[in-house]
C-alpha cells in the first residue's frame, strides 16, 4: 500500500513537470510567433531605402575658401618734365630756398604745375604753360609770364610782415590808390583781394604761419579777363603749407 502511494506521487510529480515544460514551450512559441509576425516581417524595421524613380539625390556642395585680395598701393604722381620722363628740376634762387617746379594736375581745361619752397614750407600752383621770367627779387621768389604776354604770376614769400594780414592787405591797397576793389577777405592767418587798377586786374593772396607770409600775385589785362579770371581761385584752392 505504501509503495502504491509512492508510485502515485512520482506519477503526479511527472505530470506537473510535463505540464510546466509544456506551458514554458508554449510561452516561448507565442513570443517567437509574435516577433516573426509583427517585427521581423515589418517593412519599416531594418529596411534599406531604395530610391524611387525620378528621385534625385543632390550632394552637399563643397565650400572652397574665397580668395583674399591684397590691396595694391595707391599710385604716386611722379615728377615729370612734360615729356613723360621722370625728372625734377631743381632751382636755386638768390635768397637760397630749394624749390622744384613740376606738373601737378589739370583743373578743367587748365593744367597746373607746382612751385615748392622747402625754405618757407609751401607749394604754390601756377599754369603749366607760363614761362619763368626771373625771381629772387625781394619777396618775389619766382615770376612767370603767359605765352601771350597778357598775364603774369609772382610767387611771394617773406618774413618781413606787419602786425596782421589785414594790415598787409591795406599796405598793398595803398600801392594802388586809384584801384577799384572787386572783392577782398581777411582772417587771422590769411587775406586775399582782387582789384581793377586802370584795366589791369590784380589778385593778391597771402597765408601766414610761423612768422612768415607766403602767397602769390596774379595779374592780367582786362581784354583777356574771360581767359584768366578763374585762374587765381584755382591756384588758391591748391595752395599748400607744410
Amino acid at each position: 500500500m505504501a509503495q502504491h502511494r509512492k508510485r502515485r506521487r512520482k506519477v503526479k510529480k511527472g505530470r506537473v513537470f510535463l505540464a510546466a515544460l509544456f506551458i514554458t514551450a508554449l510561452f516561448v512559441g507565442c513570443i517567437y510567433g509574435a516577433y516573426a509576425l509583427f517585427v521581423a516581417s515589418s517593412p519599416y524595421i531594418n529596411a534599406t531605402p531604395t530610391p524611387s524613380a525620378g528621385t534625385i539625390y543632390t550632394p552637399f556642395p563643397s565650400v572652397s575658401p574665397s580668395p583674399v585680395s591684397t590691396p595694391s598701393p595707391s599710385p604716386r604722381r611722379a615728377h615729370t618734365n612734360g615729356d613723360d620722363e621722370t625728372d625734377a628740376e631743381e632751382d636755386e634762387t638768390d635768397n637760397g630756398p630749394r624749390s622744384s617746379r613740376r606738373p601737378s594736375e589739370e583743373t578743367g581745361d587748365v593744367s597746373l604745375s607746382s612751385y615748392e619752397d622747402d625754405n618757407y614750407g609751401f607749394a604754390c600752383p601756377y599754369p603749366s604753360d607760363f614761362s619763368s621770367n626771373g625771381g629772387g627779387n625781394g619777396d618775389i621768389q619766382l615770376t612767370l609770364i603767359s605765352n601771350d604776354g597778357r598775364a603774369y604770376q609772382d610767387i611771394i614769400a617773406s618774413s618781413d610782415i606787419s602786425s596782421s594780414p589785414a594790415a598787409d592787405m591795406r599796405a598793398f591797397l595803398s600801392e594802388h590808390p586809384s584801384a577799384i576793389i572787386e572783392k577782398n577777405s581777411s582772417g587771422s592767418d590769411y587775406y586775399y583781394v582782387l582789384i581793377n587798377d586802370n584795366g589791369t586786374y590784380i589778385y593778391r593772396y597771402a597765408a601766414y604761419t610761423e612768422g612768415t607770409a607766403k602767397g602769390f600775385e596774379f595779374g592780367y589785362d582786362e581784354q583777356v579777363r574771360d581767359t584768366y579770371e578763374d585762374y587765381p581761385d584755382m591756384i588758391r584752392a591748391d595752395f599748400t603749407l607744410y
